[in-house]
């Protein structure tokens, strides 16, 4: 038979970055608030009947059913939740999205970026409850804009990379002194060659205050400006910094799971 399971997105969202093992982020020293929370800790196939999880239940059934071939309802199908309460640190993450909006990036490369941020923002507002988020678009000059125009304004021409990255750095330095620093730079790498040396010196600058600092190379096909193999010649100028700059290439919409898991580490691996 064929099971159909409808679940809020949330939901959905929760079982994916479960799958994906993120980390805690760690707050800055000048931030030791803590608060309490209920969180799901695990699905366990004994419980009380309010707590019955019908969608993980169903889900897993199915999944049973898939590979044994046995259609009957068992005890271990059914999950139940359990919950306890366990503090969490309460700070400030600032998270600066940039965006290349030239001319190189044709419609399936912006897309990548579209599904890439839209789960990273996702994952944020989840994970932490004081998250400022801000969204800015490059192409020669870097604008700061609405969520909403990240996800939906087309291109503008040519390409300075770091007009993004330095407009990200004074955002963050005017607005966010004592906050978690991230930044998330999304290009194809084609950039304007006297660029090149002015991005590294504005990541390196960064390098020095931020938690991270995370460019994703766009792979969806082959660009005619990129004569530096694989990945970009931005990719390489910036993964020659090191730590905290972290370079993933490439980007695709089937490498998402992995680009989240090279930002933000993966296991145990907290920052």
């Amino acid at each position: 038979p064929d099971y159909f399971v409808e679940m809020p997105l949330d939901e959905a969202a929760d079982m994916v970055f479960a799958d994906l093992h993120l980390p805690v982020i760690r707050p800055q020293r000048s931030q030791r608030d803590e608060e309490e929370e209920y969180r799901l800790d695990a699905r366990n196939p004994k419980g009380p009947p309010p707590r019955l999880d019908k969608r993980r239940s169903l889900i897993d059934h199915a999944k049973r059913e898939i590979l044994t071939g046995d259609s009957a309802w068992h005890d271990e199908d059914l999950k139940y939740r359990v919950f306890s309460r366990k503090p969490r640190p309460s700070f400030e993450a600032a998270v600066v999205f940039v965006r290349d909006a030239s001319g190189s990036m044709d419609e399936e490369a912006t897309t990548t970026v579209y599904v890439a941020a839209w789960w990273t923002a996702m994952w944020l507002r989840k994970t932490y409850p004081r998250v400022s988020l801000h969204w800015l678009l490059h192409g020669t000059e870097a604008v700061e804009v609405t969520e909403e125009q990240f996800f939906s304004l087309g291109n503008m021409g040519g390409t300075i990379i770091s007009s993004g990255v330095k407009l990200g750095r004074e955002i963050l330095e005017r607005q966010h002194r004592d906050a978690n620093w991230y930044m998330l730079v999304f290009s194809d790498g084609d950039n304007w060659p006297a660029d090149y040396e002015v991005l590294r010196q504005e990541a390196q600058r960064l390098a020095g205050r931020c938690d991270l600092f995370g460019y994703a190379d766009i792979g969806t096909r082959p660009n005619p400006w990129n004569t530096m193999g694989a990945a970009s010649q931005t990719a390489q100028t910036l993964a020659e910094i090191g730590e905290p700059v972290r370079v993933f290439h490439p980007l695709r919409h089937d490498t998402v799971g992995p680009y989240l898991r090279s930002m933000f580490g993966g296991n145990d691996d907290a920052r």
